[in-house]
């Protein structure tokens, strides 16, 4: 299937079910207060719907029967159409799957405006971009910041990244991730009321 039918398909999919984004979103953990964030991502929004998948390695097809994922769009350019599709299973949500593997990231446009100091969307500031543990979690963010989709790219696709934001849980793994081969290394952040978590 190609990309621009998946998309339909999902959408098509989640409105045929009964239910809606909200319903998804609920189903995610994805706070109210950020919802609008969610919607606002991209031309199409961040959170497409929900559909079959079935996993192969780090991809997915759409594979009836199999377990369902809601997919996710993952952008280049916050103006343009999705890249590639990411697929975030309901049943281990940690985990996120790629429909192409074009996509290295979801907010790349946010690493691009933190590489090159331009003002960011969001909370943080020049230079800087808040780095999620994983899709979900970025998803439940509102889409804030950015969440590498494969752990050996985290040195390439920061680089020259002044400084980058991640909650105490996930530092200690971000930091070893980043070291594994750096380009450049960027001062890592941990804010304070995540360490009270």
């Amino acid at each position: 299937m190609e990309l621009d039918q998946v998309i339909r398909h999902a959408m098509k999919t989640l409105r045929s079910s009964g239910r809606d984004m909200n319903d998804l979103s609920d189903a995610l953990g994805v706070p109210l207060d950020v919802r609008e964030g969610v919607r606002s991502h991209g031309p199409l929004g961040a959170l497409l719907g929900v559909l079959p998948i079935h996993s192969h390695g780090t991809h997915f097809d759409i594979a009836e029967g199999d377990s369902l994922a809601a997919i996710l769009a993952a952008y280049r350019r916050p103006d343009d159409l999705p890249i590639d599709l990411v697929a975030v299973s309901l049943d281990e949500p940690k985990n996120a799957l790629r429909l192409l593997g074009v996509a290295h990231a979801l907010g790349e446009p946010e690493i691009d405006r933190a590489r090159f100091r331009s003002c960011p969307l969001l909370k943080a500031e020049p230079g800087q971009i808040v780095v999620h543990a994983s899709a979900l979690d970025w998803l439940r963010s509102g889409c804030e910041g950015c969440a590498i989709l494969e752990s050996e790219r985290v040195p390439s696709v920061l680089a020259d990244i002044d400084q980058c934001v991640v909650t105490a849980d996930y530092a200690p793994t971000f930091y070893k991730l980043l070291h594994q081969c750096p380009p450049h290394i960027p001062t890592i952040m941990v804010p304070r009321e995540s360490l009270a978590a």
